[in-house]
């Protein structure tokens, strides 16, 4: 809570209390064991949005999220983050699947798939760069439509190439996962900012053992 701007849904009195209330209503349904859902909204390097356009990018990817009966969770209990202390300003939202008033957990169907389209729709109504994904905007119909296989992964082995250009992708198994899983190793991770934060710490006068621990706990 103390690395930035916090935003609280309607149905919550306090961040101080959140957790508590969150856990009152969870507590209602003993069927539902994993009542958080956890989603971060991550904007590119150098992208900086207002507080009212992460906000609303918090409130547009919470409505696009529907269970199999169509039920949204925007009305559920949640609390959002922003932390802008990093090269990527990003969005922690925490919420509750249990709803406050019938009890029933809802597990939104498709989740990915439904993030990335809200993704491009928020990109393309804010103005921010079009990021790789499952959908692209397409300007003529002024949507986001499905990005077919063959262009994610043409996409997919130039971001790989650009990253390898830069030393900063994984190799062997950690390429290998990146290309097929879609997803960030922990070795270009550890390539990413925890290196960039290291490189400073490392250069800082009379820099000690313990400053090192801290930069990596970090």
């Amino acid at each position: 809570l103390q690395r930035g701007e916090v935003m609280l849904s309607d149905n919550l009195l306090s961040s101080e209390t959140a957790a508590a209330e969150m856990q009152a209503v969870a507590a209602q349904n003993s069927r539902c064991k994993d009542p958080v859902m956890h989603v971060v909204l991550s904007w590119q390097e150098g992208e900086k949005p207002s507080a009212e356009q992460w906000q609303g990018a918090v409130k547009h990817a919470l409505s696009s999220l529907n269970d199999r009966d169509g039920r949204g969770i925007s009305d559920h209990q949640y609390m959002a983050v922003a932390h802008a202390d990093t090269d990527h300003f990003h969005v922690h939202i925490m919420v509750n699947r249990v709803h406050p008033e019938t009890y029933k957990a809802n597990a939104p169907e498709w989740l990915h798939k439904s993030l990335d389209k809200a993704c491009r729709e928020i990109e393309a109504v804010q103005g921010w760069a079009e990021s790789n994904g499952l959908y692209k905007w397409d300007k003529q119909q002024g949507k986001a439509v499905p990005t077919d296989q063959k262009e994610r992964e043409q996409r997919k082995e130039a971001l790989q190439q650009e990253q390898l250009d830069k030393g900063m992708a994984g190799t062997g198994k950690a390429a290998k996962m990146e290309r097929y899983g879609n997803a960030e190793s922990l070795e270009t991770y550890c390539k990413g900012e925890p290196s960039k934060d290291l490189t400073k710490t490392m250069q800082r006068d009379g820099v000690t053992w313990e400053d090192v621990h801290s930069t990596l706990a970090k």
